[in-house]
């Protein structure tokens, strides 16, 4: 039995849920957009940890942004952190959570 018509690409990340965003528009666009392409490789098998996951956002974000930012993924954590202003998102894609921030 085969699947035909499916591609490895097309990997589902799950619903987009955003928990609390101090950002631009772009800027959030652009984080879940690193997000997502991070955890379509995970899901892929090209990445085995989501230290791997958070690795490749942060990288991806200091490419494009001044600073250092800071990234934490899982499905269950607790934090309690300080940011610069315009520079924070926490969201959901699917069960699996996003802490993205800048501190200064």
């Amino acid at each position: 039995m085969s699947k035909v018509g499916t591609k490895k690409d097309d990997v589902t990340v799950g619903a987009l849920r955003f928990v609390h965003v101090d950002s631009t528009r772009e800027m959030q666009e652009f984080i879940v957009a690193s997000a997502t392409n991070a955890l379509k490789a995970y899901y892929k098998g090209e990445k085995n940890h989501f230290t791997e996951v958070a690795q490749q956002i942060k990288k991806e974000i200091e490419e494009t942004q001044d600073g250092s930012w800071h990234v934490i993924v899982g499905k269950s954590f607790g934090s309690f952190v300080t940011h610069e202003v315009k520079k924070m998102v926490y969201f959901f894609l699917g069960q699996i959570g996003f802490l993205i921030f800048r501190h200064g």
